[in-house]
């Protein structure tokens, strides 16, 4: 599975008590990978954090107001973070091979 690219914005990583904090824009994969092992897969090296993330925050709704973006559950700190989308409308997981290219999250990792 590809890792996206997250739009230019600049990192400006803000430290909040034993972690840093980066808001990211990340738009969705051209070919979607569904079910429960699969998902976006996002690096926190996008984020500015080589050492991984503690915590990812998607914001909820993609921008254009289409989906519903859920990171799994990280243990730990993780390098990488898969991204679970859902319709906004019906709440079911989007098909595999979906294009979401054209909808953009807006995500907040903490980490190092």
């Amino acid at each position: 599975m590809a890792i996206n690219t997250i739009t230019d914005i600049p990192i400006q990583l803000a430290p909040l008590g034993e972690v840093f904090v980066s808001v990211r824009d990340l738009a969705g994969p051209a070919s979607y990978s569904a079910g429960a092992a699969n998902g976006q897969a996002v690096s926190s090296a996008l984020f500015g954090m080589p050492t991984g993330l503690k915590y990812i925050d998607t914001m909820g709704v993609t921008q254009d107001g289409l989906f519903v973006v859920q990171a799994t559950s990280i243990k730990g700190t993780q390098k990488i973070v898969k991204l679970r989308w859902y319709s906004a409308t019906t709440g079911a997981e989007v098909a595999g091979a979906t294009n979401l290219s054209g909808s953009t999250i807006r995500l907040m990792g903490y980490g190092n």
